[in-house]
């Protein structure tokens, strides 16, 4: 049984799933960051998303996937908060 089976760990995100987690992300941050943008990276090595700056088109970071994801669950709260406070 693997870690992630034992609950310590997620299991590794697919490239679709990758891929869901970023267009989530860029939605989120489309409003308060709009010159900021996620896409995960068409390398022949491991999926990793790449922090676009769309003004230059220029890559900022890569970002692993299990830390794309934390990234978007942090701006999936922060949303959620936002919401709060203007009710």
């Amino acid at each position: 049984m693997s870690i992630a089976e034992l609950g310590g760990l997620p299991p590794p995100l697919d490239r679709v799933q990758l891929g869901n987690v970023v267009d989530q992300a860029n939605r989120l941050i489309s409003a308060s960051a709009g010159n900021l943008r996620f896409r995960v990276e068409q390398d022949s090595g491991p999926s990793v998303v790449g922090v676009i700056d769309t003004g230059s088109g220029t890559l900022m970071r890569r970002i692993p996937p299990d830390e794309m994801l934390a990234i978007a669950k942090a701006l999936d709260r922060m949303q959620g908060l936002m919401v709060n406070l203007k009710v």
